[in-house]
């Protein structure tokens, strides 16, 4: 089983619960858990503000991701340049060029198009005590 993402903790916690099912797993790209000393200092203030207020309010988690989708919609270099200030600099550098942009609004989008709930529950999720650390 491969994750990539955030879909590393889902990988991950199903080769744990199906070891009989799931051979192999990989997490591609994703995160680890937050509760593992020292794993939250290289993360933007505001995007661990973000992530924590999914799993600990999440009526306004969803109303961020709302917003966040009118961003995508109305004001799509508005979404780009807050994406730019908040990410790493590695991650900057793969977003820079034009067309990664489009592929980054069109995964936004494509994650909100039946509403925020979803986002909101998969973001709690994986900023949750995993159990494992």
């Amino acid at each position: 089983m491969l994750g990539y993402s955030g879909g590393g903790p889902f990988a991950l916690a199903c080769a744990a619960a199906l070891p009989e099912q799931v051979i192999r797993a990989a997490a591609v790209c994703s995160d680890g858990p937050l509760e593992i000393p020292g794993h939250r200092d290289g993360i933007h203030p505001n995007n661990l503000q973000f992530l924590e207020m999914a799993r600990d309010k999440p009526l306004l988690g969803r109303l961020m991701l709302r917003v966040m989708g009118l961003l995508v919609r109305f004001f799509p270099a508005k979404m780009i340049e807050n994406a730019l200030n908040s990410l790493p600099e590695p991650d900057r550098q793969v977003i820079a060029p034009v067309e990664m942009q489009q592929g980054f609004l069109n995964m936004i989008r494509a994650a909100l198009r039946q509403g925020p709930r979803g986002a909101q529950q998969d973001t709690a999720l994986m900023v949750s005590p995993w159990g494992i650390a």
